[in-house]
């Protein structure tokens, strides 16, 4: 499989904890996930007290690269495909919010670096940068405006969290996709994003099943990243990996039509 080149493409979505309405205060809470990463949970909160105020407990988004994205079909609707290795924090917020964006990366290396950012999870940051994660609130998002790319959404999810911590009752719930949209990412190197919502696909209860869960998504907008600083029609081939490494385009082969053929 080392010879087979594989589309590399980096997922986002927002990771939201649940709302809870205390019974006898009736203040809205939230509660830690349990797949959140200790860096992840604010320093005034313990593991063993996991309840908190909504103003201290967070949506965080999540980013992941993936190489074994591909095309599921176009008809009734566009659909998309993608594995991710379990256990998977991007996973779970994905299963809870429903939605997420796809970002197609240029074949160039403004797009290996993009995809280089997310490709090792946090074993790939620095020790200051996990500590910043704390309360940074952009998690593996988190100095993105040092490589020219702006995160699209965030204001809107902050905005909708600052009034639903305003809010002074509500039914426990998550928040909803509206409010809380997937990180969307624009800059060098990004070449188009793919809006999906969730598939349900049907899952076996085998023991391979349990290391690795297929994301289907229905592909609801198509949005236009930044061109490749050059422009040039060669560059925005998508990227992909192959031979254990990041690649781009080569030259045609040979010339073909299109055309389906009367045989």
């Amino acid at each position: 499989m080392r010879h087979v080149p594989h589309p590399v493409v980096v997922v986002t979505t927002l990771d939201c904890p649940a709302i809870y309405q205390d019974d006898q205060s009736g203040r809205l809470t939230t509660r830690i996930p349990e797949h959140w990463a200790d860096t992840e949970v604010p320093s005034t909160i313990s593991r063993t007290n996991n309840m908190g105020s909504m103003d201290i407990i967070r949506p965080l988004p999540r980013a992941i690269t993936a190489s074994s994205f591909t095309s599921l079909t176009l008809v009734p609707a566009p659909t998309i495909l993608f594995n991710v290795s379990l256990p998977s924090r991007s996973y779970s917020a994905i299963s809870t919010s429903g939605i997420f964006n796809v970002h197609i990366l240029s074949a160039d290396e403004d797009g290996a670096k993009v995809a280089d950012l997310f490709a090792r999870g946090y074993s790939g940051l620095a020790k200051d940068s996990i500590g910043g994660l704390r309360d940074a609130g952009l998690g593996m998002l988190s100095g993105l405006a040092d490589h020219g790319i702006k995160i699209v959404g965030q204001e809107q999810w902050k905005d909708s969290w600052a009034a639903l911590t305003r809010s002074k009752s509500a039914s426990p719930t998550n928040p909803s996709v509206d409010a809380f949209p997937a990180p969307l990412l624009r800059g060098p190197g990004i070449l188009h994003v793919l809006k999906c919502k969730l598939v349900d696909l049907h899952m076996t209860g085998s023991i391979e099943a349990r290391h690795f869960a297929l994301v289907a998504g229905q592909v609801t907008d198509v949005v236009s990243g930044n061109l490749p600083r050059d422009g040039a029609d060669s560059q925005r081939m998508a990227l992909s990996y192959v031979d254990g490494a990041y690649r781009g385009p080569s030259p045609e082969i040979m010339k073909h039509t299109t055309t389906s053929s009367s045989r």
